[in-house]
Formats: structure tokens, sequence, C-alpha cells
């Protein structure tokens, strides 16, 4: 031994460890990095594909940093072939997800509820377009119900003739018009007997300022009742205090106002129903739309939109469906999350498929899997399939190039 190893070898060890622990703690810290990685590439994929499935980002690509330090590109869209993350979704609950987000896109025709039995249904898309003007005294409104049938009322809104005011309950506005889902394919009758039932999708009510340039002024209020109550009962000026509202002006490039259906609030909402609206009753109810102060007799345009689906032995052209109760549960509390502080649209797929992936990467945790890595053991059964073709039915089969 040496006279330093004598003097003090506890000391020379501490400060000279075998190279093999070293390569094990090197070893442990890249599997970490890795694993993050992985993760954060998950949620980069994922909002990738909705953005691209509702056309605000038609391609891209995702650029990451090497163990190195030098920058390369992780990701790039291809089209033509698949996604692979890891684990799947179920197409009727990918569909599900983009309906939620945006109920007039391409991508989410065809879509039904992931949640129960897969019972085959006939998937339908109806939209009732119109205009309506703010009344007599500058104020105006419309409001929208989750309608199933076509001839029960599925709108509300203010005419040339009508009164009131900001203090005035929306059912007390004289000289209202109304309209109904003319296009949906069953009547009330016809789901009042046994071949048939029916339950709401998704739906929209967006409106678009339509008058002259030199005119165009006001407020315009967009509300959903958080608990899909009725907004008739309630007054003008209410629309004002609800938590979750947005207030704008009239767009001067003519773009859409939109508030779309953030999914079910009661089991009534999501049950197979043979009554007009979506809450399994025959009372109508008006849980979302806008409330306008303006110009006398302002000039607005409106379009709502509805997907539903239907079963039963006279629904015609049923497909086959699927439950996915987990991920259509994770697929709702991403919609409601995001409807909690201003109406949902297109415009927060971004942030609702974040957090729709967040909850799937805690699920499938959970399971013992690791995104983009490997299953930990057993366990992994029903949970690891939760992200596989992220988006592959709805974004047109797209592909990424991973290089990590």
């Amino acid at each position: 031994m040496s006279r330093a190893n004598a003097t003090n070898p506890t000391y020379s060890i501490v400060q000279n460890p075998p190279q093999r622990m070293q390569n094990k703690k090197r070893k442990r810290n890249r599997k970490k990095r890795n694993r993050k990685a992985r993760t954060a590439l998950a949620y980069q994929m994922f909002e990738a594909d909705l953005n691209a499935a509702t056309h605000l980002t038609p391609k891209y690509t995702i650029r990451g940093n090497t163990n190195n330090g030098s920058s390369k590109r992780i990701i790039t869209r291809t089209p033509g072939s698949r996604t692979y993350l890891g684990a799947s979704v179920r197409p009727c609950t990918q569909m599900y997800l983009a309906s939620l987000v945006d109920p007039t896109g391409d991508k989410s025709m065809g879509a039904c509820i992931p949640v129960g039995m897969p019972v085959p249904s006939q998937k339908t898309r109806a939209v009732q377009r119109g205009t309506f003007n703010l009344g007599t005294t500058g104020y105006g409104f419309i409001i929208a119900a989750p309608v199933i049938s076509n001839d029960n009322s599925g709108m509300l809104f203010s005419t040339t003739a009508s009164v009131g005011g900001s203090g005035t309950v929306l059912s007390s506005f004289s000289n209202v018009g109304t309209n109904n889902q003319t296009t949906q394919p069953y009547s009330h009758t016809q789901l009042a007997g046994t071949g048939v039932q029916g339950r709401l999708v998704s739906m929209t009510v967006r409106i678009k300022y339509a008058g002259t340039e030199a005119n165009r002024n006001g407020l315009i209020f967009a509300v959903e009742d958080p608990d899909h109550q009725d907004l008739n009962t309630i007054t003008h000026a209410t629309f004002g205090v609800y938590d979750n509202v947005s207030v704008t002006r009239p767009y001067g490039s003519g773009a859409w106002h939109q508030i779309n259906w953030s999914g079910p609030c009661t089991q009534n909402e999501m049950q197979w129903t043979n009554f007009e609206y979506a809450n399994n009753t025959n009372s109508s109810y008006y849980p979302l739309g806008f409330a306008i102060a303006g110009n006398i007799n302002d000039l607005y345009e409106y379009e709502v939109w509805q997907n539903c689906e239907y079963c039963g032995r006279l629904a015609i052209g049923k497909t086959i469906s699927d439950s996915d109760n987990e991920a259509a549960g994770i697929a709702q509390g991403a919609a409601k999350k995001a409807a909690s502080t201003q109406p949902l649209q297109p415009s927060m797929a971004g942030t609702v498929v974040r957090d729709f992936l967040e909850g799937v990467s805690q699920v499938t945790k959970q399971a013992g899997y690791y995104m983009g890595g490997r299953a930990m053991g057993a366990g992994v059964n029903l949970l690891t399939r939760l992200a596989q073709t992220a988006y592959q039915s709805t974004v047109s089969d797209p592909a990424y190039r991973i290089e990590l």
C-alpha cells in the first residue's frame, strides 16, 4: 500500500469511485432523460395531430436537443403512413374528441359517444342556417337547444320587432323567432315510438355580424351554462356575470363567434332517449347562446350544427361503434376543463388535446406503462393501447419519423 493510501484510504476511495459506478449513474440519468423526452414528444405529436385535423397547422416539424446539446429534427410529418406513440386510442374516442373541439369539421363526421354498450348506430350531422336581428332597443340574442328531432324548437332569437332591454328575461322578449333543426332524420313522433332512439354527440352555435362596416359596433356575450340550465330563464344582463363568459366585439374580418357544447353535464344527456331533447325530456331548454348589445336592428348570420347518433330497428345506415369508457371520460374532462373559463371553440384544440394526453399518460403509467417506452411488467391489459395511433383516423393517417 502506498503512503497516500495508508494515510487516508477512505478519502482516496470516495474521491475516485470505480468506473462501474459512474457508468451506472450515467445510464440511470440517461434513461430518465429519454423517458421525459418521449413523454414530451407524445404531447407535441398529439397536439400537432389535432391542430392538423382542425386545419390550424397543416405542416409542421418538431425539433429538440440531443444529449450532446446539438439541435436536430425529432419529428417530421409524412403523409401516407402511420403515427406511432406506443399505445392506442379507440377510433370512436378520437372522433369524439375531434367532434367536441370542432363539431363542424370534416374529421368529426361520423362521431359517436364511446360510452356504454357499443351499439351499432346511425351517425348524422345536421345544420341550420339563417339570420336574426337586434330588437327595437338595440338588444338581441340567439340561444340553441340540444334537440334530436327535426320538428321541435332548436333555437330562439330576436327579430327587428323584438322589444326588450338588458334587464329583460329572454323569455319575456316580444316577437322572437324560432327555428327547428329540420335536417335531423327523425321527427318527435318517430322518436316517441319503439323503433328508434337518439342522443346528441356534439353541437355548436356560431354567429357573425352581417351589417355594414360603418355600423359595426356593440358587445357580444357568449355563454354555455356550466350545468346546462336554460338560458331562456335569465336576463340579458345576466350573461355578463358568468365565470366562463366570453365578451368580444363583432369581428371586422367576418370571422365566426362560436360556442361548442362541451359534453354532457348529466347522465341523462348521455343516454339513448325516445324524447325530443338530449336531457331525456320533451321540455325545451337552451344551454348555450349569445346575448348582444348594439345598434337597433343590427343584422347577424347564424349557424347551428349538431352531430347525433341513432339506434334501433328503424335507424338506417348503422355502423360499428366503440366502447372506451376510460378514454371517453378523459376526453370529456379535458373539454370541460377548457370550457370552465370561456366557451369551448376550435382555437382551444391544443389545450384540450394536451390535457387529454396528460390524462391518458397518467392512466397508462398507473397501469405500469411509460409512453414511448415499454411495458413494465403485467397489468397493462386494457390501457396500454391508449395512444398508439394518436388521431390516426382523424388526421388522414399522418406519420412521423422519430429520431431519438
